[in-house]
């Protein structure tokens, strides 16, 4: 066998070899790349849904406390609407008479 066609069979299996283990060592470090960003993903996800759920917890909480005011709110005033409406004038200052009166008015 002619010593160029030994070197020729050599330098492709150089450059043969050299560009196999480039391309697999490309590939793993791209594979921990590719993992790398998918884990990121995934703990980034997690950590949005916790921070959602934390805040509808505290929302639902905070509208149930706008309800309840709400409601506490209306019993007072049906509770002093009726403490007008069914006191006589009689007992009634001047100014309470004018507040019966627009209570009875919005009725």
């Amino acid at each position: 066998m002619p010593e160029y066609l030994f070197q020729l069979v050599a330098l492709f299996l150089g450059i043969f070899g050299a560009v196999w283990s480039l391309a697999w060592w490309l590939s793993g470090k791209f594979s921990k790349t590719h993992q790398l960003i998918y884990d990121q993903i995934e703990k980034l996800g997690k950590h949005f849904d916790a921070k959602i759920d934390y805040h509808e917890k505290h929302d639902d909480q905070r509208f149930q406390n706008i309800s309840n005011d709400l409601w506490e709110i209306k019993l007072r005033n049906a509770a002093i609407r009726g403490l007008y409406l069914n006191t006589d004038d009689d007992e009634l200052m001047s100014i309470n008479t004018k507040v019966k009166k627009i209570l009875k008015e919005t009725k």
